[in-house]
């Protein structure tokens, strides 16, 4: 279905495949892949945000679920938005032990700009700087 022709298979239809975080047999990098190119391809606009954003947590992989949290915040129900930010700085937590990239910096600013301000104080090791994001 992922890559279907959009005639085909409408990326309308990928939002169905939100019920892919309930999938445990599938290794952490198989489910990344395919949860993130989903979320890429639908922007975000899929059913179960805030269990895709618990498997995010719990199958943490750097960068991929860093942009795929950033992806899952959206128009949402303010819930579920909640659910999904407070996912989202939990995978920040995680990513500055890491090298960040720059997906790390989208989702610290999509936090901010959300009014999530504790991302703020998110920045990897040995970074004093102020990026502006504020």
């Amino acid at each position: 279905m992922l890559d279907a022709d959009r005639t085909t298979v409408p990326v309308q239809v990928l939002s169905a495949l939100g019920h892919w975080a309930y999938v445990t047999t599938l290794d952490n990098d198989t489910w990344v892949d395919l949860m993130g190119r989903t979320l890429q391809l639908t922007d975000g606009a899929i059913q179960n945000v805030t269990e895709i954003a618990d498997q995010c947590k719990n199958r943490y992989a750097a960068g991929s679920t860093v942009t795929m949290v950033r992806l899952l915040l959206g128009n949402r129900e303010p819930w579920a938005q909640n659910h999904v930010a407070r996912i989202a700085l939990d995978v920040l937590r995680l990513a500055v032990q890491r090298p960040v990239e720059d997906d790390f910096w989208d989702l610290r600013t999509r936090l901010i700009e959300l009014g999530y301000h504790d991302a703020a104080e998110l920045k990897p090791n040995g970074d004093e700087s102020d990026d502006g994001s504020l």
